[in-house]
């Protein structure tokens, strides 16, 4: 009884770290992909995924309308897909970009 109880808390224990590991990892995409867009092009930008069953579904690039104003969708687009193929190792189903813009901005 005692084996096999420790062989389920070991399990669980087994199955919290591979989790653990699946969220830094994530971590770490995401913020690559914030660092480069910052690099390259000095704006803020935030960066998100979903995976579904292991695969890359979509990624969204949401972008300052401040930083982004004079720029065409085609150039964003570039940027978006450049972005996307330096920080995962699959292409996504769907990428979105959004530009956010704060109620205040009168320009």
């Amino acid at each position: 009884m005692k084996r096999i109880l420790c062989l389920l808390i070991m399990s669980v224990m087994l199955v919290a770290c591979d989790a653990a590991n699946g969220l830094k990892d994530m971590l770490n995409k995401q913020q690559k992909a914030q660092n480069l867009v910052k690099e390259k092009y000095g704006w803020d930008a935030q960066v998100g995924f979903e995976i579904y069953n292991g695969d890359l579904s979509q990624v969204t690039l949401v972008f300052s309308a401040d930083d982004v104003r004079d720029q065409s969708v085609a150039h964003l687009e570039t940027i978006a897909r450049e972005v996307v193929s330096a920080t995962f190792e699959s292409a996504p189903q769907a990428m979105y970009i959004q530009i956010a813009s704060t109620a205040d901005n009168k320009s």
